[in-house]
Parts: structure tokens; sequence; C-alpha cells
């Protein structure tokens, strides 16, 4: 087993899930970065948007160096893997929210495909941008997308697609994070128990 996957798996018998997330995920420099490359980042994003570098995260594998999600638990990250970001700020959540509730007044039955799956997402305390429906009246959503697609096409932090998720607070972030985390206890459990169940 790779090294950050046996400490990883190893602190799932340890700690609570939460505790987890706040000791891998939510400090500390990511595995597929390196620590001038990470701060640039989030520099440069904090720039962008008026935040606080520190309310900025790289999660997933390329904070790990693998992966949790269910499709591609365990699996490393790689050239081909996306780097992806969480965003923690109510007031730049409410300012997009805000936007796509005038988008809606102004017009109720607006062609949105995505709708449902935003507002899934949103009752969890976070927004998607890919999400949104495409609109001139969204002028944050369109310098969104246009800020990390020129993030990505400079290779500012090498040849990974950089996209990033908005949460409210970071009760949230911990929240969703957390989830991933369960589904991996909860996978350990099942293999003690079919391995007890073979002796």
């Amino acid at each position: 087993i790779d090294p950050p996957i046996k400490a990883f798996r190893e602190a799932l018998t340890r700690w609570p899930a939460i505790e987890v997330v706040q000791r891998f995920v939510t400090v500390g420099d990511p595995a597929a970065l390196l620590s001038s490359q990470h701060v640039e980042l989030k520099q440069r994003i904090a720039t962008q948007f008026s935040i606080h570098h520190t309310d900025i995260f790289v999660v997933g594998s390329a904070k790990l160096g693998f992966s949790i999600a269910p499709c591609k638990r365990w699996k490393l990250f790689s050239d081909t893997s996306d780097l992806d970001v969480a965003i923690v700020s109510s007031d730049l959540y409410v300012k997009i929210w805000h936007e796509v509730s005038c988008l809606l007044a102004a017009d109720p039955f607006i062609r949105w495909s995505k709708k449902s799956k935003y507002a899934e997402y949103q009752l969890h305390g976070w927004m998607r941008p890919d999400l949104l429906p495409n609109s001139p009246a969204l002028p944050m959503a369109d310098d969104w997308f246009e800020f990390f697609r020129e993030l990505t096409s400079g290779a500012a932090c090498g040849p990974y697609k950089i996209s990033a998720g908005l949460y409210y607070n970071m009760r949230f972030l911990e929240h969703y994070q957390s989830r991933a985390v369960d589904l991996c206890m909860k996978e350990k459990e099942e293999i003690q128990d079919e391995n007890c169940g073979n002796k």
C-alpha cells in the first residue's frame, strides 16, 4: 500500500471523520504541488475574488495524493487528474446566489437543465458554478470560469485542469468532506467483517 494511503487508512481507525478531515484535508500543502506553487495558487485566487488566502483549500486527490471519492477510491493522483479547489466565502457565495435569484425573478422560465443538481449541492452549503445556467445576467459566474480557464491554460500548477467549488462557510466544507471519509470508514468496516467471516 502506498505510504500516504496507509497513514490515511490508519487514521480512519483512530479519529472520527471530521477530525480526519481536519488533520488530512484542510491543513498542510497538497501532495500534488510544491509549496511555492501552492502559495502562488492561493494568492492568485485570493486576489481575483478579494478574499483571504486562508479561505482557499486544495482538496481531493491533489491534496491527499489519492482519491477518496467512491468511484475512484485509492486511485493515485496523476498527470490526467484534476486539481480541485474549495473556496470558503459567505460574501462571495451570497453575491453569486443573489445574481441567480435576480435572474430567476426576471425570467422564471429560463432553460436550466442542471437546476435540480445545483439545488442539491446548495442544500449542503456549497455552490458549483459549472451547474449554473449560461446567461449574461450572471457576470460573476462568467468571471469565475474565465479565471480558472486562464489558470489552467497558463499551467499555473502544472498540466492539471483547475476547477473550484464555493462553500458558504468552513462547517459546510468539513461536512461535505466528512461524507467521503465516512464512506471510507464503512468500506474498512466491511472488509474487516469479511475477514472475520473467513477465519
